[in-house]
């Protein structure tokens, strides 16, 4: 996959949604998940509206593997696919 930005002198709009994710196994301790705290499961959509509406080209977004490999042998793609279809292919961003 090529960059499909409208490089000027080199440069290149970008930015990036936080997904860290920090499991916790310690007693008294939950799990870290940005996309949960700041609701970008629920508002993923208006995310990437905004960064279009921004003039964003490229855009860091990761993949929430806890929630694509919940076991050792069982995947589940289809809210990663629904937002990158989106992001391609009806907003025009590149995701890094």
């Amino acid at each position: 996959m090529s960059l499909n930005c409208d490089v000027v002198d080199g440069f290149c709009w970008a930015t990036g949604i936080e997904d860290t994710f920090v499991p916790q196994v310690r007693p008294g301790m939950r799990a870290l998940d940005e996309y949960e705290l700041t609701q970008h499961y629920r508002w993923w959509r208006e995310d990437i509206d905004r960064a279009a509406a921004l003039g964003v080209q490229a855009l860091r977004w990761g993949i929430p593997w806890y929630k694509v490999q919940p076991t050792a042998t069982s995947w589940d793609w289809r809210w990663v696919d629904e937002v990158l279809d989106y992001m391609v292919n009806v907003k025009g961003i590149t995701p890094i």
